[in-house]
């Protein structure tokens, strides 16, 4: 039997987050809710504004327009956000609540984990929700995106618009040898980059410890991807001689082994760039450190350092399109249940009654 299900969507966009710009749920998935069952929503006022959403378009879906935070959080089941509930917000949920945030609360400093225990609600991450079959359909779609945009920032990036710089195109022109990408990890986020970069007319190098993930991309991408098998020597080989270098490694414990230290950096050519998408969990490179922006990108030794956690809040629209269309479901099986289904427990999961869930 469907129960209501009352799904608070707060602002995630403020001051301390100003770069944040995504939208957990669209107008088009709240339409759908609210066709689907009886779902209320209850959307903060701007939630959705820094992604091209209006206030009106949530109203004319069936949601609640509320102006004040706590009356999207304090009556909602769930909680449908980007970045992790303050002390403050925990405190106006009710136990039991179930907090979506892309952010894994298990990466929160230990004062905020506390707040989710004492809270006693369910916090579950995005890139851990997953289908029967296994898929962590949040996480490849956002992998996919930060991939498609690793050309984009690297091309951004080896335009000869500072000190330094010396002006690289990643198209291939007729005349002149086509600039080398090599990419370490062929996980989602490292195979999208390589079709990507390769569709330019890049020559890309695409590196992996798993011989059979390298079988199997190597019959999917174009004839310029090169895949290899990842070891220090070819690591030290394709550092020195990129244009750009893109560390894509993917940890399943949420870290990543440091295989660039200070002397790849020193050994790679002047001008180049690294993209280092493994920062969100600590990051794969000793020279990298989180930045807010592009705009913050910074010089190493001669190397262009790109390494902005959550790349894919730099194209909202399209990162809350892909956010919305794959947390829906599961919302709607939230109707059938009385708590989250067992396959979601044991993830991120806080709260205060003993066996709910795996605090980390």
């Amino acid at each position: 039997m469907e129960r209501t299900v009352r799904i608070g969507v707060p602002n995630d966009h403020g001051p301390s987050n100003t770069h944040e710009a995504r939208v957990a749920l669209t107008p088009q998935e709240v339409h759908e809710l609210r066709a689907d069952g009886e779902h209320e929503l209850l959307v903060e006022r701007g939630a959705g504004e820094h992604a091209g959403y209006s206030d009106q378009q949530y109203i004319d879906a069936g949601a609640q327009l509320v102006h004040r935070r706590v009356e999207a959080l304090a009556p909602a089941h769930l909680v449908a956000g980007i970045r992790w509930l303050s002390p403050a917000d925990l405190e106006v949920l009710s136990p039991g609540a179930i907090c979506f945030s892309l952010v894994r609360p298990a990466l929160a400093p230990a004062e905020l984990r506390a707040a989710y225990r004492a809270a006693g609600v369910f916090a579950i991450s995005g890139d851990r929700l997953s289908l029967a079959d296994g898929d962590l359909p949040i996480r490849r779609r956002m992998s996919e995106l930060a991939g498609a945009l690793a050309p984009q920032l690297a091309a951004r990036l080896l335009e000869s618009t500072r000190p330094g710089r010396y002006g690289v195109l990643l198209a291939r022109v007729p005349g002149v040898a086509p600039p080398i990408v090599s990419i370490v990890g062929a996980g989602t986020l490292g195979a999208v980059a390589a079709r990507s970069f390769a569709g330019l007319g890049a020559i890309v190098h695409l590196l992996d410890t798993r011989h059979a993930r390298l079988r199997a991309l190597a019959s999917e991408l174009p004839a310029n991807v090169i895949t290899r098998e990842s070891s220090p020597a070819a690591i030290d080989q394709v550092a020195r001689f990129s244009n750009v270098l893109v560390l894509a490694l993917e940890g399943s414990d949420g870290h990543v082994p440091m295989v660039i230290n200070w002397g790849h950096i020193t050994a790679m050519r002047p001008g180049a760039v690294l993209l280092d998408f493994s920062i969100q969990t600590g990051g794969a490179s000793q020279s990298s450190r989180p930045i807010a922006s592009p705009d913050e990108a910074y010089e190493k030794l001669g190397v262009l350092h790109m390494t902005m956690p959550n790349t894919p809040a730099l194209v909202a629209r399209t990162a809350s399109k892909r956010i919305s269309s794959a947390l829906a479901p599961f919302i709607q099986q939230l109707s059938r249940h009385e708590r989250p289904p067992a396959r979601w427990l044991g993830l991120d999961a806080f709260a205060r009654a003993t066996g709910r869930g795996d605090a980390p």
